[in-house]
């Protein structure tokens, strides 16, 4: 990814941090992650709820999570606060390697840590 005019910034609701729970807070993450690396999401009629554009990208992005989790010896069923922070640094890591502009990665990062800090310990 070269080109930041392409990437739309996501931004957290803040009805999406209700009830929130880390399986909740994982979801939000694979949103923004995918947003980040491009994806797009589309509003289902009359509904909230998102769904991704592209499936197969979506699919790809969902892979790369799950892989940081193994990286990071945490549990992609069963997500913890601490191992969502783990996977949002590795994340971030990743993104820069693959070329995401460093403007991109800070705000989507600081946009997924601000949904762990609503999340107990």
């Amino acid at each position: 990814m070269d080109d930041s005019q392409n990437v739309k910034k996501w931004d957290i609701q803040d009805y999406e941090l209700e009830n929130l729970t880390p399986l909740k807070a994982l979801r939000i993450l694979v949103e923004c992650f995918y947003v980040a690396q491009g994806g797009r999401f589309e509003h289902r009629e009359g509904t909230e709820e998102k769904e991704p554009v592209d499936k197969d990208s979506f699919h790809q992005i969902l892979d790369v999570v799950k892989s940081a989790f193994k990286e990071v010896g945490g549990d992609f069923i069963y997500p913890t606060k601490e191992t969502l922070r783990k996977v949002v640094e590795l994340l971030a890591a990743k993104a820069e390697v693959w070329g995401t502009p460093p403007e991109i990665i800070a705000h989507h990062k600081s946009q997924i840590l601000k949904v762990l800090d609503y999340l107990d310990d």
